[in-house]
């Protein structure tokens, strides 16, 4: 996914969800890629020469050590499902605050291009409560000014969790059988797998020449990497 000629440094969090871990095996097999550090709760469950954890309950970075070089680029896959918390407060610090206080921590190492999974129909004037999170999320971390940003908007998600989500299965079980009849916007909500959403991420900041805000469909994300 990157420039032969060019060797970059780049900086993620939310590395153990399903598109973060995929996202994290892609870089690390990439030559170009030179330092790989990671915003991370725990620990991750490998070791490898290009990647540095920062471990933080929240999710900080430590003060930069100037002999380390500064990131050029940042991935954000963080978010939860209402599931996995106990309101509708507790879900807005994950998927709004959390997500924009990582946002303003990359700015503040030197990110300039950043990439950031929202959901498809993300709208701060959704009547879905977690569609207007997503909206909401994706206005504050616009108002940062990040030279080039990027929104992915994946709809279902394919691709192997630690822990399945009943929802995604059931709507992969349904899709499966309709498929042929959703065309045009209803594409959008065909499964994707969660390694093109991460390939489509990479493709986004690395290789195209978008403009200062893109936002990226599945329908989008698919076309983009049939042309590859």
């Amino acid at each position: 996914m990157l420039d032969n000629q060019k060797q970059i440094n780049v900086i993620t969090a939310g590395n153990t969800g399903l598109i973060g871990n995929e996202l994290t095996k892609q870089l690390l097999d990439s030559e170009n890629l030179e330092h790989l550090y990671v915003l991370s709760r725990a620990q991750l469950p490998f070791f490898h020469p290009k990647l540095q954890v920062f471990e933080s309950p929240q999710l900080h970075a430590p003060e930069w050590d100037e002999a380390m070089p500064k990131p050029d680029y940042g991935f954000i896959c963080l978010g939860t499902t209402k599931r996995q918390v106990e309101s509708a407060y507790a879900f807005e610090q994950i998927d709004i605050e959390l997500v924009y206080n990582v946002a303003k921590t990359m700015k503040a190492l030197g990110v300039k291009n950043l990439a950031v999974v929202s959901s498809y129909g993300a709208s701060k004037m959704s009547f879905s409560h977690y569609l207007r999170c997503k909206g909401r999320m994706e206005e504050k971390v616009t108002s940062l000014g990040f030279s080039k940003l990027v929104f992915v908007r994946p709809g279902p998600l394919k691709g192997l969790r630690e822990k399945t989500r009943r929802d995604e299965m059931l709507i992969q079980k349904i899709t499966k059988h309709i498929e042929p009849l959703m065309i045009g916007p209803l594409a959008n909500l065909i499964p994707i797998d969660a390694d093109d959403v991460a390939s489509a991420m990479q493709k986004s900041l690395f290789e195209l020449d978008a403009s200062h805000l893109n936002i990226l469909t599945s329908i989008a994300m698919r076309n983009m990497l049939q042309d590859t």
